[in-house]
């Protein structure tokens, strides 16, 4: 990016914890908001989501651009890993695998 150059910046299927600011948040673009509650367990960095039937197929397809399809197909795997998915991704966030209950 060049300074001075204007932008439009998307904020799209992103799970987003805690109480900070939400500017450019929107709920119909796939955000969730939740509680750290919602994460398998955040204080050993498991960022999983806990099966939460209210999240999924809130998941937006962004469709195409440039012949590039905009819907994941891997996935985050802590530490520094990512894993192919092994069904389309459909809950918001970066993990797509539920939390073992």
């Amino acid at each position: 990016m060049w300074p001075g150059t204007e932008v439009d910046i998307s904020l799209v299927n992103n799970v987003l914890a805690g109480s900070g600011d939400r500017a450019g948040f929107d709920p119909r673009d796939g955000n969730v908001a939740v509680g750290t509650d919602a994460f398998a367990a955040a204080d050993r960095h498991d960022y999983r989501l806990r099966d939460l039937p209210e999240l999924e197929g809130r998941v937006v397809d962004l469709g195409v651009g440039a012949g590039q399809s905009f819907r994941p197909t891997y996935e985050y795997r802590h530490p520094l890993k990512t894993e192919a998915l092994a069904h389309p991704a459909t809950r918001p966030g970066a993990l797509q695998s539920p939390a073992e209950p």
